[in-house]
């Protein structure tokens, strides 16, 4: 397990670990572009729905103004969503992620 992350050392002038966990799900760095500081959280979420709503809450402790998150939550946002491989069902971890993406103004961009 692991969250392999590339870093282009002839833009980025310091890359800093905050936190990485022992299980590779989530790794946290501080990059730093044009003297400017900016956070990169990269997720790879658990397929157990309780130990993705657990994720969910600790992050919040990491968000800054400046936070980019890189991620694969495992959970289905929405009915658009839906593919072949999977479906739209109930999920305790989908109001956690989303509660979290209101609370930090997160959005979406896929």
């Amino acid at each position: 397990n692991g969250l392999p992350t590339l870093i282009n050392t002839n833009t980025i002038e310091k890359s800093i670990l905050i936190y990485k966990d022992n299980k590779g799900r989530i790794l946290i760095i501080d990059i730093i572009v044009n003297n400017s500081t900016f956070r990169i959280i990269h997720i790879y979420a658990n397929s157990c729905e309780k130990e993705r709503k657990e994720l969910f809450n600790k992050l919040g402790r990491w968000i800054n103004t400046r936070t980019i998150i890189i991620e694969d939550f495992n959970t289905v946002l929405s009915k658009s969503d839906v593919s072949i491989n999977n479906v739209y069902k109930n999920d305790i971890s989908r109001t956690t992620l989303y509660d979290l993406m209101n609370k930090y103004k997160l959005l979406d961009v896929w």
